[in-house]
């Protein structure tokens, strides 16, 4: 007797590859949506671009003037004598601040001098930003003022971030 040798199945084994590939892409999609789900969603894991800082009072007044006032504020801000940190101070500031906590044998003195550092340096820019924004409100007109006034009124009285206070 004689065997014949039975041809290989070739269309099971390209049914298997194309459920995987459709498997792959099911789950490619899946991960896309939910991911998008979850990014939009309210509350605590949930995203959003507008974090509770850009809602701070400070914010709230540099935003209300128009944005050729800002431009100007802006301006003024560069173009002052001032003697606040650079950019690249404020960073390297920063690094040490990381470097100590990093650090094998912990210094809460260097610390502590690290932090007050960036509040007084926060601090003295802010009080920059304050002078620099009453000077240019100091410049509008009535009309111009009410305006600021009105959008500065809308920006406080929106709601602050979505989903539950937290306690």
């Amino acid at each position: 007797m004689t065997q014949t040798p039975q041809p290989r199945r070739t269309r099971g084994r390209v049914l298997k590859w194309a459920f995987g590939i459709s498997l792959a892409l099911n789950l490619v999609f899946v991960g896309i949506f939910a991911g998008a789900a979850l990014r939009h969603a309210g509350g605590k894991r949930g995203w959003h671009p507008k974090s509770e800082a850009g809602h701070s009072s400070g914010v709230s007044f540099v935003r209300s003037l128009s944005q050729e006032d800002r431009r100007a504020l802006r301006d003024d801000l560069k173009d002052g004598e001032r003697d606040l940190p650079s950019r690249a101070e404020r960073r390297a500031l920063h690094q040490e601040l990381i470097a100590v906590l990093r650090a094998e044998q912990f210094d809460a003195a260097k610390l502590e001098q690290l932090l007050a550092a960036q509040t007084a340096a926060a601090e003295q820019f802010s009080g920059e930003v304050q002078a620099a924004w009453l000077r240019r409100v100091g410049t509008l007109s009535l009309q111009e003022r009410q305006e600021v006034a009105e959008r500065l009124d809308e920006m406080l009285k929106r709601p602050k971030r979505k989903g539950p206070k937290r306690p």
